[in-house]
């Protein structure tokens, strides 16, 4: 069963990226990507900091694309997307200052200074 993060599910901290995620989340939802409610207890606690079965990232965690179109780009875990069938994530690069998704299989965990 596919599932997302519900757009109410964000803090209302007035932290800058966060709405920045939250403006290109909703451009997603309106591109029509099919999201589930169902997430929006799981994404809240995620984006507490709360670790979530099947999922190895935390946010902001400094990844490294592994594979696919982004092969090779640094970048910073901003949102968990979707759990079905694998975890899938927000990804903002480093080099093009864009977010993308990308699957948990295709990212590895690195160092911020790497």
């Amino acid at each position: 069963m596919p599932s997302g993060c519900g757009i109410d599910s964000f803090p209302a901290s007035g932290d800058r990226a966060t709405i920045g995620v939250h403006r290109n989340f909703h451009n997603a939802v309106i591109k029509g990507h099919r999201l589930e409610m169902q997430m929006r207890g799981l994404g809240d606690r995620w984006l507490a900091g709360e670790r979530i079965d099947g999922v190895s990232f935390q946010r902001h965690d400094a990844v490294e694309v592994m594979m696919g179109r982004y092969e090779g780009e640094a970048g910073r875990i901003e949102l968990l997307m979707d759990l079905e069938p694998e975890a899938r994530y927000l990804v903002k690069l480093a080099s093009e200052e864009r977010m993308v998704p990308v699957t948990q299989s295709s990212l590895r965990k690195t160092n911020p200074s790497e």
